[in-house]
Formats: structure tokens, C-alpha cells, sequence
């Protein structure tokens, strides 16, 4: 479930969203739930847009928490006229694990992109 409120103009816009996740698989109920939130914000005549959204779900699995999870990302989308456009992604994610089998992972990803439309 999610809301989103955009400002027309300033060009900016938040969003929040409640996740869930329900999963069974071979007789094991695994459940994930926690929130997202994020803003975003147009540039120059709409051609530069910038986005941050951050999420937290914790992760259980019969009941018992198992994991949580922490995932920032920042984006950023050119437009170059009719046809170009690029976008550049930032990812961040912390998982730390509970219980018996811990794994704690710490991890960046970039993506770079470039479209033509014709």
C-alpha cells in the first residue's frame, strides 16, 4: 500500500509506502513487512530528475525475526531532448542476520544507462 503527494510548483514529490510479504515454501512460513518513504525532485525545465527512497523490513521466518533490512537508493534521470535520455543509480543494502546461521551483508551498486528513442 503506498501514497504519493506531488507539489506541482516546486516540482517535487514524497512518497510512503507500507511493504508486506508473505512467503511458504516446503512448510515454512517466512513473513517481511516495514516501510518505504522517498522524495523526488524535478530540475531545468523537468529534464534532470533526482529520487532518494529509503526501506526497512524485518524478516521472519515461524514467528521469529531473522533478518532486517536497510536499503537506500538515490537516482538520477537526464533527459537530453526528444531522444536521449541517462540514468544513474546508487544502491546501498545492510542485511543483518539473527540466530543460528548469521550473515550480515554490506553492499553498494551503481548502475549507469544510456537510452535512445527514435
Amino acid at each position: 500500500a503506498g501514497y504519493q503527494v506531488a507539489l506541482v510548483p516546486s516540482e517535487i514529490a514524497f512518497n510512503a509506502s507500507l511493504n508486506f510479504t508473505n512467503n511458504t515454501i516446503i512448510g515454512l512460513v517466512s513473513n517481511a513487512v516495514g516501510p518505504t518513504v522517498g522524495v523526488s525532485r524535478a530540475f531545468f525545465k523537468r529534464a534532470l530528475r533526482l529520487n532518494l527512497n529509503s526501506t526497512y523490513l524485518r524478516s521472519a521466518a515461524e514467528g521469529t525475526m531473522n533478518s532486517k533490512f536497510v536499503n537506500l537508493r538515490l537516482g538520477a534521470n537526464y533527459k537530453q531532448g526528444k531522444h536521449n535520455s541517462a540514468r544513474l543509480i546508487l544502491t546501498y543494502l545492510n542485511r543483518k542476520s539473527f540466530g543460528e546461521k548469521t550473515t550480515n551483508i554490506d553492499e553498494i551498486r551503481a548502475e549507469l544507462s544510456y537510452a535512445y528513442t527514435f
